[in-house]
């Protein structure tokens, strides 16, 4: 610790920015560009084309789809094209096993795609690192918390707002730099504080499990299943799943083994 509690802070401040503020670049230019996610996956793979069609022959033939080749299935997802994403699939799980289908504009399945993650890599970057399984969303959590708790030592660093906002010394390299970072560090404040702490409440279950251990049967997963919105489930009598499907057009559709289906 430095002689004083400001000592400290400005000490904090300093070493919080060295060594997390790379890391906190990338994030935040990957986050940008996850804005156009849809765009760079389509210049990428030109195979998906712009996908016409009406939504109930889209709704329709998806379900068909997965009657004939996933009746056994313990969960169905049907994902269908939107203005700005021409990504056509359906999907489905059988215990831990996974599979997908991608159809074109004339309802055929694709059989192979270009071999990219597209717009998809900077936007799995910007939350995972591209270390899924590694801990990558963990790493970017304590980033964050690292940044939440550098704003307020550099909010307590520089206690003198007003005068701070209104200096600028151009003739010194050092001290415009200096008074440019606390002119930038004001205006962001609210954006910054806002990223940081809404990030951090995105997996805060994760971070912060015992929570949901304690209020939910199956912890974390028990969560998901209320916040992740899905089709009701159909009475008996209903005789297709699809046609409450016609009468539901999110463009996500989510079923479960327990659905009719025809």
């Amino acid at each position: 610790m430095k002689a004083t509690f400001r000592k400290s802070m400005i000490w904090l401040h300093t070493y919080l920015g060295v060594f997390c503020g790379w890391l906190l670049f990338a994030i935040f230019v990957t986050g940008t560009l996850s804005y156009f996610t849809p765009e760079m996956t389509r210049y990428l793979m030109p195979e998906r084309h712009v996908i016409s069609l009406p939504q109930d022959t889209l709704i329709d033939h998806s379900f068909a789809f997965l009657k004939e080749n996933a009746s056994d299935a313990d969960e169905w997802r049907v994902h269908l094209p939107t203005d700005r994403n021409a990504h056509w699939y359906v999907q489905w799980r059988k215990d831990k096993s996974r599979k997908k289908v991608t159809f074109n504009a004339d309802t055929a399945a694709l059989e192979k795609e270009m071999e990219t993650k597209g717009g998809l890599f900077f936007r799995n970057f910007h939350y995972t690192l591209q270390l899924r399984g590694y801990g990558g969303r963990y790493i970017v959590g304590i980033a964050a918390m690292a940044m939440l708790l550098a704003i307020f030592t550099g909010i307590f660093t520089h206690r003198r707002f007003f005068r701070d906002f209104f200096t600028l010394r151009p003739h010194k390299l050092k001290k415009w730099l200096t008074d440019f970072h606390a002119l930038a560090g004001i205006l962001t404040l609210p954006f910054c504080i806002m990223i940081c702490v809404s990030g951090i409440f995105i997996y805060a279950i994760m971070y912060m499990p015992y929570a949901a251990n304690s209020h939910f049967e199956r912890g974390e997963k028990g969560v998901n299943k209320q916040i992740i919105p899905s089709l009701a489930l159909l009475p008996p009598a209903q005789k297709s799943a699809g046609a409450d499907a016609n009468t539901n057009k999110p463009n996500n559709l989510n079923t479960s083994k327990n659905m009719a289906r025809a």
